[in-house]
């Protein structure tokens, strides 16, 4: 807010006299704030009709208007020239005869010097002649950006004015001289340095703001349509700045791009040595501009991104700032939206072969290595009920948040094809947001953490990995986009994980509804650049002779076919290992339908049933589990204890009546001729039977009569799987 200067009292003032009401934007509010201070209120803070009133303090004294009596002293807002209106006392004056009023004098040169800020500017603007306008239409800058601005010339000493505003009001000023050399750029006297057009801070309609180099240069942006603030220059930052910045959703830093050979610091006519570069024995020339820009990334955070403007080969060119961009080497408005945000400011203009072969795509970005996740990707990772999809998944998002390899085979932060990059994981894991909706907040705080004490590298991901248990996201439903928008971009997350899909979608049976799903997942990675995993299921077997327990690796089995093969970028798929029930839990991890790199080979996940965490992977081929699945089915060629037990294994959770039919038809004998070996397997203790209508046949796990679901924690009904879709309850989630 623009403020008067304060002066201090003439020699026979008032001793300890309060001089705050001086620190006002005009007169007029200087003579409200003295009569407030002084017990006279003002009827309304709100100047009407351009005019204060007040009880006259000459005739009426302290104290406010009485509600059913009108006002008598009244005090213009801007000039603060005041008239009593009774016909009794009539005084008139303004705030210098007030103050002598109220026991505060004043020196003679002061009243007669005393100006308001906005007086100065109104001034200043009339002076800037379109004449003097070139140094600012130079800088690309046009006759309304100059006013929206309120530039200004100051003739006396023949300089350009441009005013830090608060809204419309002048707070400061900072003066501009194109001549000036290294000091064309010159603060008013007394005033602290501060951001220009700090107001656009909060960001667009989008949360998007640009922070430049210089105020001319956020002009011109503001000027093509953009938020942009400035600061006066490369080196100058203060902390309590980035706090007005806390509404944006991501901030663009476009600071000038300085040519390293016009920076060489090595004097040796002076005897200066450049001290960042004495390691190397010479200055090996240096970018202010950019190197300015690495510590504000580091100042604001997650939402910062620096744009680099390209510096011609020309080596006589100093730098290229916004204003150079436009204005010296003429890129146009699309030019520089598509440098700052990948996209083309004319979305219906594509570019030829030949213009891509001239300007090649960037290396594609892999978050896990081997094209498992790209970054802006789609990954989706689906099997069969208890063959630990989560667990999968949750040891994905504790590998991305801590920036440790996945599986110990794939390193996070991997740049495309020319392998790992050392310096991504210096600076930390991939910021992780994982939805999840199979356990409680309890269940899944004690299985991440069984999971770090396992492997304590995880324990690098506490502050990366964000874990949402509240929002009751429906991807189908109208306003899932701005939900899962929100959520990506006020938590910065560079990853979201979604797990499992069928509590996220209202239909899953329907085409429709899964088509409304992805649209809003891809809008959202079209517009925040986020990388999306999903977990889902596999289509329910059908019939008795079925292998209910193979491991072929087909994208056509997933839970709803030709739509969840088409969309992610990447499938994995889980199936159990030579499952038995002394070994339940191992299982094999397919990499199929990779798009953007050749699929990883198999691997196979060894867990045992005391511990959740993978206790081996080593590689797999499928061709030894077809000679293993041979003797399999010769083996369990007739009825059996045993057998029964791991059919049992295969179907379950499944109603007694149901597994009994199921048995009698594999083995074509009745159902009186199995009940004996139903009986004896289920007596063996690895299976349980419900006391419900009818009973339901399940494995018993240790750890799911201590765990409990999302939907328990959360009060709500428990969502079943659709029609074709097998149960996933395992630890008290699908494990």
């Amino acid at each position: 807010m623009t403020r008067l200067t304060l002066v201090e009292s003439a020699r026979n003032a008032r001793p300890n006299t309060n001089l705050g009401h001086r620190a006002s934007a005009t007169e007029g509010e200087a003579v409200l704030r003295l009569l407030e201070d002084n017990g006279h209120p003002a009827r309304s803070k709100k100047p009407q009709s351009g005019q204060y009133s007040f009880a006259c303090p000459f005739h009426e004294g302290p104290g406010s208007v009485a509600r059913n009596k009108s006002p008598n002293f009244y005090v213009n807002a801007e000039s603060g020239l005041y008239t009593c209106h009774s016909a009794s006392c009539g005084e008139r004056g303004n705030l210098q005869t007030l103050e002598r009023f109220f026991g505060i004098d004043v020196e003679d040169d002061y009243v007669t010097a005393f100006k308001s800020k906005e007086t100065q500017l109104k001034e200043y603007e009339r002076l800037l002649t379109t004449a003097l306008r070139k140094p600012f239409y130079d800088h690309g800058l046009t006759d309304t950006t100059i006013e929206r601005f309120r530039l200004g010339y100051d003739a006396e000493h023949g300089r350009y004015v441009i005013p830090y505003l608060e809204g419309r009001r002048p707070v400061l000023f900072r003066y501009y001289n194109p001549d000036g050399g290294k000091k064309k750029y010159t603060w008013e006297e007394g005033s602290t340095t501060t951001l220009f057009n700090a107001q656009d801070a909060i960001g667009d309609a989008d949360g998007q703001v640009f922070l430049c180099e210089g105020e001319q240069k956020a002009m011109l942006l503001v000027q093509m349509g953009y938020a942009a603030v400035a600061v006066p220059g490369a080196s100058q930052w203060r902390p309590e700045w980035q706090a007005k910045f806390i509404k944006a959703r991501k901030v663009l830093i476009c600071f000038d791009n300085d040519n390293p050979e016009h920076h060489i610091y090595d004097k040796p006519d002076e005897g200066k040595v450049c001290r960042m570069c004495e390691s190397h024995g010479r200055c090996q020339g240096h970018n202010p501009g950019q190197e300015a820009a690495m510590k504000r990334l580091e100042d604001i955070g997650w939402r910062a991104r620096n744009i680099v403007l390209p510096l011609p080969e020309d080596e006589d060119v100093r730098k290229t700032d916004i204003n150079d961009f436009f204005m010296r080497d003429g890129h146009s408005n699309a030019d520089f939206a598509e440098l700052a945000t990948g996209k083309r400011a004319t979305p219906y203009k594509v570019l030829s072969l030949a213009e891509i072969s001239e300007s090649p795509p960037e290396t594609a970005t892999f978050l896990v290595a081997e094209g498992i996740l790209p970054r802006g990707g789609r990954l989706l990772i689906a099997g069969r009920p208890k063959v630990g999809k989560s667990i999968f998944v949750d040891n994905l998002a504790l590998s991305l948040s801590a920036g440790v390899s996945f599986l110990d085979r794939f390193p996070i932060n991997n740049l495309g094809q020319d392998g790992f990059d050392p310096e991504a994981v210096r600076h930390g894991g991939v910021r992780t947001l994982l939805l999840d909706r199979e356990l409680s907040k309890y269940s899944l705080f004690t299985r991440l953490h069984e999971l770090i004490e396992k492997r304590p590298a995880y324990g690098a991901a506490m502050e990366n990995l964000l874990i949402d248990h509240d929002h009751l996201l429906r991807l189908d439903h109208e306003g899932a986009y701005d939900v899962l928008a929100q959520l990506v971009e006020q938590n910065g997350a560079e990853v979201v994980i979604l797990d499992t899909a069928y509590k996220f979608l209202a239909d899953m049976e329907s085409s429709k509804s899964l088509m409304k799903a992805f649209e809003v997942l891809d809008k959202v990675i079209h517009n925040t650049g986020v990388s999306v995993v999903m977990t889902h299921h596999m289509k329910k077997s059908q019939g008795g002779k079925a292998k209910e327990n193979n491991d072929i690796a087909d994208p056509d089995s997933v839970a709803g076919s030709f739509l969840w093969t088409g969309w992610p970028n990447a499938t994995i798929l889980l199936n159990f290992l030579n499952r038995s029930v002394e070994n339940p839990f191992n299982s094999i991890a397919t990499f199929t339908a990779f798009r953007d790199h050749a699929a990883p080979e198999p691997l196979a996940l060894y867990r045992d049933r005391t511990s959740i965490a993978y206790s081996a992977i080593t590689p797999y081929s499928h061709d030894e589990y077809y000679q293993e699945a041979e003797r399999s089915n010769e083996k369990w060629s007739r009825p059996s204890a045993e057998s029964l037990e791991q059919m049992l294994l295969e179907a379950c959770p499944t109603t007694e009546d149901d597994f009994l039919n199921m048995a009698a038809a594999r083995y074509g004998v009745s159902v009186a001729t199995v009940r004996p070996h139903y009986i004896d397997a289920l007596s063996r203790g690895s299976f349980e039977k419900t006391n419900g209508r009818p009973p339901i046949l399940r494995f018993k796990y240790d750890k799911e009569k201590d765990a409990t679901s999302w939907e328990q924690e959360h009060g709500l009904a428990e969502r079943s799987l659709p029609d074709g879709f097998e149960d996933v309850s395992m630890f008290g989630g699908d494990a």
